[in-house]
C-alpha cells in the first residue's frame, strides 16, 4: 500500500477502494495520487484568495469545481465570503441563561433560533426554567440508588432522572 493508487490496488485484490483506503490510513501510509489526475494540490496563493470570493467565481477562477473550493475551505477553517455567521465571544456567551433568550437575541443581533441552539449545545438552562438544570455530583447519584431515591435527592422528577440517565447511555437502575 503506498506503492499505486488505492483503486488499483483494489482492483488486484477484489475488495473496494474505501477497504484499501481505510487500511493504508490504519498503517500510517500516504496514498500515492494518480500521475495523470486532473486532482492537484492547493498552492498558497490558491488558498490565499480562499473566502475571499464566492465560491462559484473562485472555481472558476481557479478551474477547479465549486464543491472542491468548499472542501478545501472548510478544512481550512475559512468562512465563507461575506457569511452572515459570525463567532460567539466569550462576553456573549456569559449572557447565556442570565436572560431571556429573547433579549440576548436582541442585544447581541442573533437570531432567537441562534441563540437557543448555542445556549442548549453548551448545556445552559433557559432563565427561570422550570428543570433545574443537572449538576456532576448529581449525575454521580445515577446508577447507584433508584430513580426514585435520586429523584427525592436532587429535587428532579422521576422521569427527568429516567431521561437523564438514558441520555447518559446508562442503564435501567432496578
Amino acid at each position: 500500500m503506498g506503492t499505486e493508487p488505492d483503486a488499483i490496488i483494489a482492483r488486484k485484490l477484489g475488495r473496494t477502494t474505501l477497504a484499501i483506503t481505510k487500511r493504508r490510513v490504519t498503517l500510517g501510509r500516504s496514498a500515492l495520487e494518480y500521475p495523470h489526475s486532473k486532482c492537484r494540490r492547493y498552492t498558497r496563493a490558491e488558498d490565499s484568495l480562499l473566502g475571499t470570493m464566492p465560491d462559484d467565481g473562485l472555481a472558476r477562477r481557479l478551474r477547479r469545481t465549486a464543491v472542491a473550493i468548499q472542501s478545501r475551505r472548510a478544512v481550512l477553517g475559512i468562512p465563507k465570503f461575506q457569511s452572515r455567521c459570525r463567532p460567539w465571544t466569550a462576553s456573549e456567551d456569559a449572557l447565556l441563561g442570565r436572560l431571556p433568550d429573547e433579549q440576548i437575541a436582541h442585544r447581541v443581533r442573533r437570531t432567537l433560533a441562534a441563540v437557543m441552539a448555542r445556549r442548549v449545545n453548551r448545556g445552559i438552562a433557559k432563565l427561570n426554567s422550570r428543570k433545574p438544570p443537572w449538576l456532576p455530583a448529581q449525575d454521580r447519584l445515577l446508577g447507584t440508588m433508584s430513580n426514585e431515591e435520586v429523584a427525592r435527592r436532587t429535587g428532579h422528577s422521576p422521569r427527568s432522572v429516567r431521561e437523564r440517565r438514558r441520555a447518559l447511555g446508562m442503564r435501567r437502575s432496578e
